[in-house]
């Protein structure tokens, strides 16, 4: 169940934000700074046979630590600019070292806590699928993974069989009404329902076969489950969705200083410091008025 995450935040100037929107960011990170550190990815209890509840307040941590350092970063930035005992290289020069010395925490805090959310997405998901008692759905035992196959390779009989008369049908270019239990997904749903009820190392086998065969067609594989999920399990499923959601949304950008750095840029991005942006680091284009079609330039030989 692995994903890629968005990464596309351009870096943001000091310069290019207002006071008045440099303060709205200090207030939105102190915010969200301020907010409980969510404990409900360990809020639901699991059955014994479940194991241990996964966590995610790790890689919340790791956020948090990301917002607060871009959060000190920009006041520094802030405290720089209104300082008038230094000089305007000296600001600059003082800026960049900030700058430098916050950069490798914020990206390596951003980059750590996405990876740790994602781990806890996937284990979440992992533990919101029905399993009988004692029987997970990983597992590095040799015998369950010979029964899991061989449960598999009958499941996959069962799917391409084909009643003779309904061959004949279809060879004689009758068309032939495809009956709703006949369908791979009702299939799968009623072996995975007998796995539970066998339950054990057979009734487990078949529902890992079923999970492997539901993945490996691109089907649904909540649509298989989600009947037989509990409350609690239901819980897990939407806190691996709100895991996933926070991985995406952590900011890893640092924002760059209001002027360019004294001795010339190190790299591409650090040369866009100082140029005019939108408060999401887009740079302006420059305004101008009204434009008209270009007439053609009349050749000279005419």
């Amino acid at each position: 169940m692995s994903e890629q995450v968005e990464q596309g935040h351009e870096a943001i100037s000091a310069r290019d934000m207002t006071s008045e929107e440099i303060q709205a960011e200090i207030a939105r990170v102190d915010q969200e700074l301020a907010k409980p550190v969510n404990d409900s990815f360990a809020s639901a209890s699991l059955e014994p046979s479940q194991g241990r509840v996964p966590r995610a307040n790790s890689g919340e941590t790791l956020a948090r630590e990301a917002q607060a350092a871009r959060r000190d970063l920009i006041r520094q930035y802030e405290s720089l600019d209104s300082d008038e005992r230094y000089t305007d290289e000296h600001r600059a020069s003082r800026a960049w070292e900030a700058y430098d010395k916050a950069k490798g925490t914020i990206e390596s805090k951003a980059s750590a806590a996405r990876e740790k959310l994602l781990e806890s997405a996937e284990d979440l998901e992992r533990s919101s699928i029905p399993f009988p008692g004692g029987q997970s759905l990983r597992t590095d035992d040799v015998q369950l993974l010979a029964l899991s196959q061989g449960e598999r390779s009958r499941i996959v009989e069962r799917l391409s069989y084909e009643h003779p008369s309904i061959a004949r049908m279809k060879a004689a270019g009758k068309n032939v009404p495809t009956s709703s239990e006949d369908r791979p997904a009702s299939v799968l749903r009623e072996e995975y329902a007998r796995g539970l009820d066998i339950g054990g190392p057979q009734g487990g086998a078949i529902c890992r076969a079923v999970i492997g065969l539901a993945e490996d067609r691109g089907m649904n594989v909540d649509d298989i489950v989600d009947e037989h999920r509990r409350e609690w399990q239901g819980d897990y499923l939407q806190n691996a969705q709100q895991a996933r959601i926070q991985a995406r949304s952590v900011y890893s950008r640092v924002p760059l200083p209001s002027t360019p750095r004294p001795g010339g840029a190190k790299s591409l991005e650090e040369s866009r410091a100082g140029k005019r942006r939108t408060p999401f680091g887009a740079i302006k284009k420059a305004s101008s008025g009204p434009t008209f079609p270009k007439r053609k330039k009349r050749p000279s030989w005419k």
